[in-house]
């Protein structure tokens, strides 16, 4: 703890030798950082279809008795977009703002997670986010089905499989419109 009443003395002497003292008095008021944290203190936007969005807020309160300056915002997942308010933003002692996030639900790695990190005067807040794209992507295990030559009255088989890379089941039938197909 370094808070307390401290003298200083300088002395200086000059190219005569003549000194000269003066004292200082100084006086350390150690205070405890305020904790910050929002409200919720996560951010959870839940299964998302892909292609669509969904917003959610936070609060955040400044529970000291200095202004809070909150100067930018760091984010390590570019699904996660801060739309409000526009910084820099002031927050009063006592009061709170209020912060809106959204969630841009995207094809490929699952789930999204990402810590939203403020930049203040007073120190870092850093908030979880977590999000789940859902998305459907069939991929067949060939290409093309090459039967050959067929005689006439004859029939050949093939098998298609196809594969479900996606976050969702799928459903549904494989129509041929080709008449030669049954």
């Amino acid at each position: 703890e370094q808070s307390g009443t401290y003298t200083l003395t300088a002395t200086a002497t000059d190219a005569l030798g003549t000194r000269q003292t003066q004292s200082f008095t100084l006086v350390v008021n150690e205070s405890v950082p305020p904790v910050l944290t929002t409200d919720p203190v996560a951010l959870d936007f839940g299964n998302v279809l892909a292609g669509r969005s969904v917003e959610r807020s936070f609060d955040l309160n400044n529970p000291s008795d200095r202004p809070l300056v909150l100067s930018r915002f760091g984010l390590d997942d570019p699904a996660f977009v801060v739309l409000s308010p526009d910084l820099p933003v002031t927050i009063d002692p006592g009061n709170l703002e209020t912060f809106q996030v959204r969630f841009d639900a995207r094809h490929g790695a699952q789930p999204h997670v990402a810590t939203l990190e403020a930049s203040t005067n007073l120190g870092p807040i850093l908030t979880p986010m977590a999000g789940r794209s859902l998305w459907a992507a069939l991929a067949p295990d060939a290409d093309t089905l090459n039967f050959g030559t067929v005689l006439r009255g004859k029939s050949a088989q093939l098998h298609l499989i196809l594969d479900n890379k996606g976050t969702i089941p799928v459903r549904g039938a494989v129509a041929i419109d080709d008449p030669s197909f049954v």
